[in-house]
């Protein structure tokens, strides 16, 4: 593997190799959401789609790319670190502040932010949710408004367990709208829908199961 991602540990080590020679049967390995938009692929909201774009929406942002059917691949295999993304003002020059896992997850976009603000004393921890909520929303649809604009999906597809809720879909689309409407070039330019995942937040046991026909 040339990079293990989150685990630092499997970086620059031929995992395949070593996990082959234990159980002494042959080895496959891929990211976990690449597995994801493959299950939507086979069997889910891509089935019909042939340039698609899925994001994670979870502790933090990942990401999937497919064109013309296929699972892109790419160069050094950071293709869908969504979560890189640069989409807030940078202080300081640190960057990963500004990405949008940090701003646009769940788990650090609100949680965290939330328990950093009300940790503080003498403040209206309604008025903290609200400000939090509104810029989880507005930064995220302007992450996935960048890669609409960059890749031209037909449709983006959202997971991970916020996409059980239909109210943050409608709200994501509304922010993604505002942000197109407020572009004067854009205003007659298509661009791809927000859209749950067909498997919600079980696309990850059905890539399993796939992957075990």
């Amino acid at each position: 593997m040339i990079t293990g991602g989150a685990i630092k540990d499997f970086s620059d080590i031929n995992l395949k190799q070593i996990l082959e020679k234990k159980i002494r049967l042959p080895v496959s390995l891929e990211n976990d959401v690449n597995c994801v938009a493959l299950v939507k692929l086979r069997l889910g909201s891509g089935k019909e789609k042939k340039h698609f774009i899925f994001v994670s929406v979870g502790t933090a942002i990942g990401g999937a790319i497919v064109i013309n059917s296929q699972l892109f691949k790419d160069a050094n295999f950071n293709a869908g670190k969504f979560g890189y993304l640069i989409i807030d003002s940078i202080n300081n020059n640190n960057t990963r502040l500004s990405s949008l896992s940090l701003n646009g997850s769940v788990g650090h976009g609100i949680v965290d932010k939330y328990e950093e603000s009300t940790s503080k004393k003498d403040l209206d921890s309604e008025e903290i949710s609200a400000k939090i909520v509104n810029s989880f929303y507005h930064l995220l649809a302007k992450g996935i408004f960048n890669l609409t604009t960059s890749f031209d999906p037909e449709v983006v597809l959202v997971g991970d367990a916020i996409s059980k809720d239909k109210n943050f879909i409608i709200r994501l689309q509304k922010e993604m709208d505002k942000l197109k409407n407020g572009h004067r070039d854009m205003r007659t330019v298509k661009i791809a829908k927000v859209k749950a995942c067909h498997f919600l937040n079980d696309a990850g046991i059905k890539s399993f199961s796939i992957s075990c026909c």
